[in-house]
């Protein structure tokens, strides 16, 4: 990819305008700009990190390569292809403990199908650490985890109970996984507590330039500002998503405009209180509702870059994740 440019820091922020005063270029609330309280101490800042570049990816393997990926995941069985509605083939292979549907190799994109579920109507909700130590131990058993990683619940989803996610670190940095609902690699549990579906798309990454960043202080005044200098920038997109723990039905919705991505739109938020913050890199997921292979290897859109993550509950008890800008403006 071609290398990220050099960007210079920015200025001094200027003086913090009232909270709840409306700016140009920036999303309002129900009424105005939230609120925003802070609960919790500002990590420390990197001077700099890197960007990376997702890698194309390779497409269907040889029938070599596809011997060895179902020893790797114990599915071994009749092959079949099918048109994916994006256009793309799809290799499906079915055997005795389960089912594997593969897009590409290097990396990996694929979602398994287990059967290893026993009979019965029964409900069983399993702690959050039996559920990360079984999702571990399935995923270690088939090789699957060969970078750094956490586990934990998807944050955003009112399937919490049900599915943990494994979260990939970058230089030691969380990639936020911003679709609650199919993540990017997540492990589901059913109603008898067993593994039932795990959706895998792991990132293969080019590293590019190191790029400056924006002092946490800077990132939260500007937050509570609501006050962005070029939003159309690179990396200069914000995201904040909230969602209802107590709505059973409910879904992650993005609190829009001018959003890094554009998907359900949710009533905004008079004030929120931010109970954690952290520095991630976000990555878009090219899979979802198109084809992996439809950027080319050096759209801006395979860019990874880091983002200021502020989590916490809005005024009316929704768990909020606002991204905002860590890069420095070019």
């Amino acid at each position: 990819p071609t290398p990220a440019p050099t960007l210079e820091p920015s200025s001094t922020p200027e003086t913090p305008l009232a909270a709840t005063e409306s700016l140009p270029n920036t999303p309002p609330s129900k009424n105005s700009w939230p609120i925003y309280t802070l609960a919790t101490d500002l990590p420390e800042s990197p001077a700099e990190v890197r960007l990376y570049m997702q890698a194309y990816p390779a497409g269907l393997p040889s029938e070599t390569r596809l011997a060895e990926i179902m020893a790797q995941l114990q599915i071994t069985g009749p092959v079949s292809t099918a048109t994916t509605e994006g256009g793309d083939q799809e290799l499906t292979v079915t055997g005795e403990t389960g089912t594997f549907y593969l897009l590409s190799d290097d990396p990996l994109h694929l979602r398994i199908s287990s059967l290893t579920s026993v009979p019965g109507n029964s409900e069983i909700v399993l702690p959050v650490e039996t559920r990360i130590q079984k999702a571990e131990a399935f995923l270690q058993e088939r090789g699957l985890l060969d970078f750094p990683y956490l586990i934990e619940p998807p944050l955003l989803s009112r399937d919490r109970n049900r599915a943990v996610r494994v979260v990939p670190l970058v230089d030691g940095y969380q990639v936020y996984d911003y679709d609650a609902l199919n993540g990017r690699l997540l492990v589901w549990f059913n109603a008898e507590g067993e593994i039932s579906v795990v959706f895998w798309r792991p990132l293969k990454l080019i590293p590019s330039d190191p790029i400056l960043i924006v002092p946490v202080e800077t990132a939260w005044a500007q937050l509570v500002e609501g006050k962005r200098l070029n939003i159309d920038a690179l990396g200069q997109c914000w995201l904040a998503t909230v969602f209802d723990p107590a709505e059973l039905n409910g879904v992650a919705g993005t609190f829009e405009p001018q959003s890094c991505y554009s998907t359900t739109t949710s009533p905004g938020f008079d004030a929120a209180t931010i109970t954690d913050v952290k520095l991630v890199y976000l990555a878009g997921d090219l899979s979802m509702g198109m084809s992996p292979f439809a950027f080319p290897a050096d759209s801006p859109a395979r860019l990874v870059y880091p983002m200021w993550q502020f989590t916490g509950t809005t005024s009316d008890h929704r768990d909020v994740v606002i991204l905002w800008p860590a890069m420095v403006e070019p």
